[in-house]
């Protein structure tokens, strides 16, 4: 499912969130090239959108470097259940009592779905990692391209050059 990307009007501000937790913990660990690649390509759909990223300790030391380059605020936070949920949610709403219009939440995550309450939720998530609530309280879904799939290809467009 693909819808298009959030656009500015002069009445909506964006900002991003960014559940680094969501994206890089797979049923396969990913490698430091892979979470490169998938997190240069939620860039690449962000842009320069402002973006709030939180994670807890164990994330931040597996994938430091793909976190560094990726850019955004970072929250660190405890390793306990939804604790990365919470503290962007926090932030979500903060950011809409700024006046922020458009949220994009970069996870699939149903914990999400109460920012619907307070801005227009646009959703960029992983297939089969969308959950149904998400996915019905979104403005617009995006569903991400397979990361090992693009590093494959960057690397052969790489030995090609």
């Amino acid at each position: 499912m693909q819808t298009p990307k959030p656009t500015s009007s002069p009445n909506s501000r964006l900002a991003a969130l960014v559940d680094i937790e969501n994206l890089l913990i797979q049923d396969d660990p990913l490698s430091s090239r892979e979470a490169g690649t998938l997190l240069t390509i939620v860039r690449g759909h962000l842009g320069a959108v402002p973006t709030r990223t939180a994670t807890g300790p164990s994330i931040l030391r597996r994938h430091a470097a793909a976190l560094s380059s990726f850019g955004g605020g970072l929250t660190l936070v405890e390793s306990s259940p939804d604790a990365a949920d919470i503290a962007l949610i926090e932030a979500g709403r903060v950011l809409a009592e700024a006046g922020v219009t458009d949220l994009v939440v970069v996870s699939g995550d149903h914990a999400f779905v109460e920012l619907a309450e307070v801005a227009r939720v646009h959703v960029l998530a992983q297939p089969g990692k969308l959950s149904r609530r998400l996915r019905l309280a979104a403005t617009s879904v995006t569903l991400l391209p397979d990361h090992r799939v693009a590093a494959a290809q960057a690397l052969t467009e790489r030995a090609g050059a």
